[in-house]
């Protein structure tokens, strides 16, 4: 004995070929499979690339480099292993950190000062107000 649904069902498929169920069960799927793509693009590439980023960095740090961690401390890097830097945040005062707690590369100032001077209009000097 069959239900309601079961024959309603039924009687709406019989006027199909089958390859008109399959293409209209693939249809059915089609939302899911853009959600999949949207976050894939939206959330995944994203972290992906963050992550190379991050691997970038952390693999071009030398001694002598001034950093800023996660944290918010800046330092000078002393020493470099593969599981953790050693950074110095004051004459003698050394902090053991571990390589993905460096947020960046602070540029030496005198590269910073001349990033500042070059303006808009292509002259060099200070901008005027």
């Amino acid at each position: 004995m069959r239900g309601k649904t079961t024959d309603r069902t039924l009687d709406r498929l019989e006027g199909q070929s089958v390859e008109e169920t399959i293409v209209d069960q693939i249809l059915g799927l089609a939302p899911f499979a853009l959600i999949i793509v949207a976050f894939y693009f939206l959330l995944i590439r994203p972290q992906r690339n963050k992550a190379k980023q991050q691997q970038a960095l952390v693999a071009a740090l030398a001694p002598g480099a001034e950093v800023m961690t996660t944290a918010g401390i800046f330092g000078q890097v002393a020493a470099v292993t593969p599981d953790q830097i050693s950074i110095e945040i004051a004459p003698g005062v050394f902090m053991r950190i571990v390589p993905a707690a460096v947020a960046k590369v602070i540029e030496p100032a005198s590269q910073a000062a001349q990033d500042s001077d070059v303006r808009t209009d292509g002259e060099s000097g200070p901008a005027s107000a």
